[in-house]
């Protein structure tokens, strides 16, 4: 048996108690970091599609273009361009880049990161 007494007055006059009797099991599962990986995954596919429609992208130097596009594109989107530092900051670039499915995306997501950080 436990018991917990906080008597806060001075930060507004909060009273809590608490008493805790036998045991207690908690689980907290967290899944929006892998949401928001999948999610910003999904944007940087559309967008990678999108300009491989303009730009072709048979060598790596044209895939590098692509990747300044989408840098210019991802500027342009300040929502965009949180969802994608907050999924590199918690999933980590090299799981963004298994989720995006498509051949700019490796260089395009090195080259974000990169921009992002300096």
């Amino acid at each position: 048996m436990s018991g917990t007494n906080w008597n806060l007055g001075s930060v507004g006059g909060l009273n809590f108690h608490s008493t805790v009797n036998g045991t207690q099991v908690g689980t907290q599962n967290n899944y929006p970091q892998k949401q928001n990986l999948i999610e910003a995954a999904s944007e940087i596919q559309n967008l990678l599609d999108h300009l491989s429609q303009r730009y072709p992208m048979e060598t790596d130097a044209q895939k590098q273009v692509i990747a300044a596009e989408f840098k210019k594109e991802v500027e342009q989107k300040p929502e965009l361009r949180g969802r994608i530092i907050a999924a590199l900051q918690s999933g980590g670039a090299e799981a963004l880049k298994q989720l995006c499915n498509h051949p700019a995306a490796e260089i395009a997501i090195a080259a974000y990161e990169g921009w992002s950080n300096a």
